[in-house]
C-alpha cells in the first residue's frame, strides 16, 4: 500500500470521524470553535478549515452561523417523497 493511499484513507476516517460527531449533537450543532478545540493538536487552523471546507462541500455537513450541522440524506427524501438514494462509496483508487 503506497503512502499515498494510507494518507487518503487516514483522512477519510478523520472526515467520517467528525461527521458522526457532529451528527452526535443533533438539531443543536457543533460550533467550529469547540470541534477545532477537539482537533487543533492533531492539525493547524488551515488545514481544519480546508478539510471542513471540503465536507461541507461533498454535501456531508451544513455550514451556517459558524455551526456544522448533519445532513440527514434520509430524512430530506422522505420530505421531498423522492425515493431513497444513496451516496456511492468513495473509492480510493478513484481519487488517485
Amino acid at each position: 500500500m503506497t503512502d499515498i493511499r494510507k494518507a487518503l484513507e487516514a483522512l477519510l476516517g478523520v472526515a467520517d470521524t467528525i461527521c458522526e460527531l457532529v451528527k452526535a449533537k443533533g438539531s443543536l450543532g457543533m460550533p467550529s470553535g469547540d470541534l477545532y478545540a477537539i482537533l487543533m493538536g492533531y492539525m493547524s487552523l488551515e488545514a481544519y478549515q480546508k478539510l471542513m471546507s471540503a465536507i461541507v462541500q461533498a454535501g456531508r455537513l451544513r455550514y451556517n452561523y459558524h455551526c456544522y450541522w448533519w445532513i440527514d440524506l434520509t430524512a430530506n427524501n422522505r420530505i421531498l417523497n423522492k425515493p431513497k438514494t444513496k451516496l456511492p462509496p468513495i473509492s480510493i483508487d478513484e481519487i488517485l
